[in-house]
C-alpha cells in the first residue's frame, strides 16, 4: 500500500502527527491530512520533506 506517516518538526523536535495518510490537501499554510479510514487532521505549517522510500512526510510548524 502507499500510506505515509506525517511527522511534525518544531524547534528540531519530531512528533508523529498521523499514520496511514493517503491524501494531503494544501491551502496556503493550512494542511489537511486524510487517513485511510477517512479521518482528518488539520495542521498549520509547510511540507519540508517527502521521503517516498520511507513513506514519511515532514511538516515544519511553529
Amino acid at each position: 500500500m502507499c500510506e505515509s506517516s506525517v511527522v511534525l518538526e518544531v524547534n528540531g523536535k519530531m512528533e508523529t502527527l498521523m499514520e496511514d495518510v493517503i491524501r494531503i490537501l494544501i491551502k496556503g499554510d493550512d494542511i489537511e491530512l486524510i487517513g485511510i479510514f477517512g479521518e482528518r487532521k488539520n495542521i498549520r505549517g509547510r511540507i519540508v520533506d517527502i521521503d517516498v522510500n520511507k513513506h514519511e512526510i515532514v511538516i515544519k510548524g511553529g
